[in-house]
């Protein structure tokens, strides 16, 4: 008998162990999924903030130039210009004009187009490539500014071969839209800037195309394969130039 209750007994402290085993496991188990979930949410959090910095950065950068071309427009000088584009002594008083503006305000580039889409006065008017007598109406933020509305794009430029955000806003006179005048930001010291610090980031285009990254082999990549349509529509604007566009 006295066996019988040690065994009975035996059998009690082993459930018993064996309870208090599953239990501190099962609260080990949600301890560690719940500091799992909170590390998480504050990688999540930092990154959410992370992000708002790089996206205020871009929006900073760029809003330093978005409303110049509209006050540009209302220059009488721009509009003389487009009247008289024949007028050789005062395109060259425009390309020097346009030439001092874009170092004041530290664009990549300002120039003067026709409704044509013709450039007839460009700050680099002097450089080995110019703008001067290049047309650019296959581009789409001449194709909105000349619909009214402030043109905006980024593209590899076709004549210089260097990146920009362009902005671009019609000239009118008496109503009439005589042409537009843009100008163009070089991103690359921003995005210099952004490679110095911890982390990848990539800004995209509308078809998925990355043109801003800390990685530059990521640069000109799609995030998925491009679809005919979209081919088709960055051959047209001659986005990327001779570019190939492959997928990430």
């Amino acid at each position: 008998m006295m066996r019988n209750l040690l065994m009975e007994s035996s059998r009690h402290r082993w459930f018993w162990v064996a309870v208090f085993t599953l239990c501190y496991l099962f609260v080990a188990w949600e301890i560690w999924l719940w500091v799992r979930h909170d590390a998480l949410e504050n990688i999540a959090g930092d990154n959410r903030h992370q992000l708002n910095l790089y996206v205020q950065n871009l929006q900073g950068e760029l809003g330093k130039y978005e409303f110049l071309p509209e006050l540009f427009a209302s220059d009488t000088r721009l509009i003389e210009q487009l009247l008289h584009p024949a007028d050789q002594q005062g395109t060259e008083a425009m390309n020097r004009y346009l030439e001092t503006v874009n170092q004041v305000i530290h664009a990549s580039d300002t120039y003067l187009m026709d409704k044509e889409g013709l450039t007839i006065a460009a700050s680099n008017w002097h450089s080995d490539r110019p703008f001067v007598g290049r047309n650019f109406s296959y581009r789409p933020y001449f194709q909105e500014a000349m619909r009214g509305r402030l043109g905006r794009y980024f593209a590899l430029g076709s004549t210089s071969g260097k990146r920009g955000y362009y902005f671009a806003y019609p000239v009118r006179s008496n109503g009439e839209i005589l042409g537009t005048v843009v100008v163009k930001v070089d991103l690359a010291a921003l995005e210099s800037h952004w490679r110095s610090h911890s982390g990848d980031v990539i800004v995209s285009d509308p078809d998925g195309i990355i043109f801003i990254t800390t990685r530059p082999k990521w640069r000109y990549r799609s995030l998925a394969p491009l679809l005919p349509e979209q081919q088709q529509r960055v051959a047209e604007s001659r986005r990327y130039g001779g570019q190939p566009i492959l997928p990430l």
